[in-house]
């Protein structure tokens, strides 16, 4: 056998042992699910459900692909959640970011397609999401002070932001009486930078807004955001434009306020 063949025999061979390798991987990889993206939806597992209250619970979510997408997100990041069933999908805050799960707070809501589909799921089911997505394109370091004003799982919003902010933060955390005001301690525990004042059996006023013990920055350094059902932000700060993504005049308990920025998520 002359030398020109044996050279030849072994480039084949490693050629077919490189070809193979490669295409186990590319098979290997086309069989995993898609991780998270903006463009089409992936499936994430159920990996855990921690009731808070009798009608909502905390949903971790973890990919069964890539998580490539989920790092270096900035506040205030959203996905979509769809019921594949209906075909009906609906925005949700993960309270957390740049972690190799999401955790969702979710009411269920009887007429709600979505959130009774993600209330149906049980352990190790399935759920489908699409994303990241900038809620806002707010600068929130631009500002020394955050003061949120939210309903509800409206809170989400704020405890993703708290969680990344190195301002003080105060909120005025509004919720159903004889309703439990659901993660405020948590919130606290985890963020020295922040105080959680609840309204449960009254109207919130101007005074549960303005009025805050060892204030130093001036309201003019001050972001405040409201998160809730459209009735609550518009009692607060006035309705948000009917089409588009405009903000519409600061009207209801805010309107005479001299914050730097009034934002309705």
């Amino acid at each position: 056998m002359s030398a020109n063949y044996k050279r030849f025999s072994k480039f084949l061979l490693g050629g077919l042992s490189v070809g193979c390798v490669g295409g186990y991987f590319a098979y290997k990889n086309q069989n995993k699910p898609i991780g998270l993206n903006p463009e089409v939806y992936s499936p994430f597992t159920v990996s855990k459900i921690t009731k808070i209250t009798p009608d909502a619970s905390i949903f971790t979510l973890t990919p069964q692909g890539s998580t490539e997408n989920m790092k270096n997100w900035d506040p205030i990041t959203k996905v979509t959640i769809r019921n594949p069933d209906m075909q009906v999908q609906r925005p949700y805050t993960p309270l957390y970011i740049n972690e190799d799960n999401l955790k969702f707070y979710i009411r269920n809501y009887e007429d709600g397609p979505v959130s009774s589909h993600i209330h149906s799921k049980k352990e190790g089911d399935t759920i489908e999401l699409r994303g990241p997505f900038k809620t806002t394109k707010l600068d929130f370091t631009k500002f020394s002070r955050i003061v949120g004003i939210v309903a509800g799982t409206g809170f989400a919003p704020i405890y993703q932001l708290a969680q990344n902010s190195k301002v003080p933060v105060d909120i005025v955390y509004c919720e159903r009486p004889g309703q439990e005001p659901a993660l405020k301690e948590q919130l606290e525990k985890e963020c020295p930078n922040v105080r959680v004042r609840t309204i449960q059996d009254r109207l919130i006023d101007v005074d549960d807004i303005m009025k805050w013990d060892n204030v130093n920055v001036p309201l003019s350094e001050t972001l405040c955001i409201i998160c809730g059902n459209p009735k609550f932000v518009a009692t607060v700060a006035g309705p948000k434009a009917e089409y588009g993504a405009k903000q519409g005049p600061v009207k209801g308990l805010l309107e005479n306020s001299s914050f730097g920025k009034v934002w309705k998520l």
